[in-house]
């Protein structure tokens, strides 16, 4: 960040030609500085002016100063504005000077007698009225005295229209704005407005027209004067069922107003839902009775439709407000999800599962979903096929945990297949049926039929045939040539990366841990020489240069967290408060703080089930994270019972976790930091986050301890400790 503001800098420091424009304002500190301000007196909304420029001149007598900085502030500007001042630094990266609020490196820049530097601006206002902008040249190291102050003011008028309406529409807001003859109850209805601008050419101004003050009457055809609703948009009710509906449209700035859209027919009927049914979307949509873990249920909506007709609205029902609420049968106030799918987990072992659907526009809901049994366990089968392939590698049991049927796996040579056994090597034949008690895995065992010094079971291929693994890798895949290989063989291994992905490191090691020679073929592709035994191949992708660009609002490109904000969003730790927030100054809460942790470690599945804790619920968002904090030591509560998830996670709290997540490790030296004693229980976490950068503490002597973690803050901790 220090690299990007010395970049902005170095543009000040470049002299630019002086633009012709008329002074507006000029000022003098008194100490030998002088602002000039070159801008317009007059703009109309929405205009971008090019040529304005601030000049900052030191007279032959001025004062050294070793640390200046230029503060820009917006005095005056009409309500809800957003006024852009820009400046464009030697990277040819643009700052809008109005937000930022300074042009400089935080820590200041020197001036001295003789100083004179231009820096062109472009000016842009987006309401109408006066806009005021002050510059201010502050010594930082006397106390951000003022050396120098000018400023200039902008009046801001409307941009003239004379273009004509032509035509109103309505369209459909609630399902891809589909144009409307016939409205129904439910429906979202957007007056669009289609205008001759003053160009000549035909637009859409949409129900954003470009005079904002724009004028709509919703009404009944035959009552003009029962006035519905003055929005662009009306959502149509059923007290609108039978009536014909009309808005009228009228926009200031536009001749030949107003203008009516008329519908082609009267409100109709609302449709009506009739059931609710369950399906399993882990194998094509199965009617689902008895629910089973590891299963996807799927909410699917029978409804009868306005014209008598009956649809299945399925998942994705017509009008997208739809709400779903899974929850079991003996507690209905525990929530257990809110999508029209619903993952069944091992929590729910022994429930009986419901589900409520209400759909808008729809009468008769909400419905209810009931499963006709309390959910099992069913019992995950892996199949290795040990060098040979299969048509599916995983199978489920039914609910006894009984298998009907085993699948022959193939494999290419002179090869017999044996069996499926319960080890690699040895291990007992299993047949179906077959009942299990556990999730297992079974191996293919082969008999070598070419003749030689053939193996038999337990998967070896020959006397000099060796596995070669493959590790699962995120952001990419790996493929082999061959999944066994004899010693001497040249084996070609691909390498695909994801999107957004490259590969950052492939290694190959043999059954010692020992690195075998690769050669890159520059194709996305590498060789190496089978050893005499098995082999594994690892790889790891990295984020591509192209990273991704944050949608927050609220986090500048050049705040402190920026980076970390973009790691966090990058590796799912977070996805902020909304679509385009992210909340920096928000106070963490111990569950918040503890996912954040859980999810940089991959969220792994705790081995408990239950929680210690009474104020812990089952299906809430960190009922596995705390359970997994508990067992890694991270945590133990705030008492044996009580987690305190809603509870304000402190600096010091938020330090000895990450302490904790790294295993604790060992400290040298006492704390830095004169409200840290040598006794308490984050003593040695703070040292250890002090030592590895993870923070500096509020001040050079402070550490404030007591003080709430914001989220900017929780997230810089992580990136720095966990990146």
């Amino acid at each position: 960040m220090k690299r990007r503001l010395l970049s902005v800098f170095l543009s000040m420091c470049m002299v630019l030609t002086l633009l012709p424009a008329a002074v507006l304002a000029a000022g003098d500190g008194g100490a030998g500085y002088t602002f000039e301000v070159n801008a317009p007196a007059e703009l109309t909304v929405n205009q971008e002016y090019t040529g304005a420029s601030v000049t900052l001149k030191g007279s032959d007598g001025a004062e050294s100063c070793q640390a200046a900085l230029i503060k820009v502030q917006i005095t005056q500007s009409p309500e809800g504005s957003s006024p852009r001042i820009m400046a464009t630094d030697t990277q040819g990266q643009a700052w809008n000077l109005a937000e930022v609020g300074q042009w400089g490196p935080p820590e200041g820049f020197p001036v001295a007698a003789g100083y004179d530097v231009t820096t062109g601006l472009t000016l842009t206002f987006d309401k109408e009225g006066e806009y005021t902008a002050v510059f201010q040249l502050v010594d930082l190291s006397n106390g951000n005295a003022v050396l120098a102050e000018a400023s200039c003011t902008v009046n801001v008028t409307a941009e003239e229209h004379v273009a004509k309406l032509s035509s109103v529409s309505v369209v459909d807001g609630t399902d891809g704005f589909t144009p409307v003859t016939v409205p129904a109850v439910g429906q979202k209805l957007t007056a669009n407005i289609t205008a001759i601008d003053k160009d000549g050419s035909t637009v859409v101004i949409g129900s954003h027209p470009v005079n904002p003050d724009a004028s709509y009457k919703w009404y009944y055809e035959d009552s003009p004067d029962t006035v519905l609703g003055t929005e662009p948009v009306y959502t149509v009710t059923s007290d609108n069922t039978g009536k014909v509906l009309c808005v009228d449209v009228d926009v200031s700035g536009y001749a030949g107003g107003p203008l009516t859209w008329k519908a082609e027919g009267a409100v109709s009927t609302p449709a009506k839902l009739s059931s609710v049914s369950v399906e399993d979307g882990t194998d094509g949509f199965t009617p689902v009775t008895v629910p089973a873990v590891g299963q996807k249920l799927t909410a699917n909506i029978t409804a009868i439709d306005k014209d008598g007709s009956t649809v299945v609205i399925g998942s994705h029902p017509v009008n997208p407000d739809a709400s779903y609420k899974w929850y079991y049968e003996d507690s209905p106030d525990t929530v257990l999800g809110t999508e029209p799918v619903y993952t069944v987990t091992s929590d729910n072992t022994g429930k009986v599962l419901c589900v409520d659907v209400d759909v808008s526009g729809y009468a008769g809901g909400p419905l209810t979903w009931k499963a006709e049994g309390a959910v099992v366990r069913l019992y995950v089968i892996t199949l290795d096929a040990n060098g040979g392939t299969v048509p599916s590698s995983v199978l489920y049991t039914d609910a006894e945990g009984v298998l009907d049927s085993l699948p022959t796996p193939t494999r290419s040579g002179s090869y017999d297949f044996d069996g499926w056994y319960t080890a690699s090597s040895g291990g007992g034949r299993i047949t179906a049926p077959h009942t299990f008690t556990e999730d297992t895995t079974l191996y293919a065992h082969w008999s070598y039929s070419g003749g030689g010094s053939g193996g038999g079971g337990g998967g070896s291929s020959s006397s000099s045939s060796y596995a070669i693994t493959v590790e699962k890798a995120t952001g990419g895949a790996v493929k082999v040539s061959s999944t066994r290989a004899d010693k001497g063989d040249t084996v070609t291994i691909t390498v695909t990366s994801d999107s957004g992905y490259v590969l950052d490191t492939l290694t190959v090691t043999d059954k010692n841990g020992d690195k075998v020679a690769l050669t890159d073929r520059n194709d996305g592709t590498y060789t190496f020489t089978m050893p005499g035994s098995k082999v594994t191949v690892q790889a790891a992708f990295v984020k591509s240069e192209a990273q991704t660009t944050l949608s927050f609002t609220d986090v500048p490109a050049d705040a402190y967290y920026y980076d970390a904000v973009r790691w966090a969003v990058e590796n799912g730790v977070t996805t902020g408060t909304s679509a385009t927030t992210f909340a920096p100054d928000g106070v963490c809460t111990r569950a918040q703080v503890v996912t954040f942790l859980w999810r940089v470690n991959g969220s792994p599945a705790p081995t408990a089930a239950v929680s210690p804790f009474a104020d812990v619920s089952v299906g809430s968002y960190y009922y596995d994270a705390v359970l997994w904090a508990v067992e890694q030591g991270i945590t133990s509560g705030t008492s044996t019972t009580t987690f305190s998830p809603e509870a304000s996670c402190t600096r010091a709290q938020v330090a000895t976790f990450l302490w904790r997540t790294e295993s604790s490790p060992a400290v040298s030296g006492g704390a830095s930091f004169a409200d840290v004693a040598d006794n308490t229980y984050y003593t040695n976490a703070v040292i250890w986050a002090a030592n590895s950068g993870v923070t500096s503490g509020t001040s050079a002597t402070t550490f404030s301890p007591d003080a709430v973690c914001t989220r900017a803050q929780i997230v810089t901790f992580l990136y720095r400790a966990l990146a």
